[in-house]
């Protein structure tokens, strides 16, 4: 009994880890949601403030 649990301890030590599957549309995710970042990061950058808010900033300095 004492030799059985010690097989069934070692067994469960010197068992590989189970791998885990990546999903095959990671990357393909992963260059979506890049351009989806870039896309944004023009967007915003394209946004221009209101011209009454440039005329704040310049009296307020």
């Amino acid at each position: 009994m004492l030799l059985e649990a010690i097989a069934r301890i070692e067994r469960a030590v010197l068992k590989p880890a189970p791998r885990h599957a990546v999903p095959s549309n990671v990357f393909a995710e992963l260059v979506e949601m890049s351009e989806a970042i870039a896309r944004t990061r023009r967007e915003i950058a394209q946004i221009k403030p209101p011209h009454q808010f440039d005329k704040q900033l310049i009296s307020a300095t």
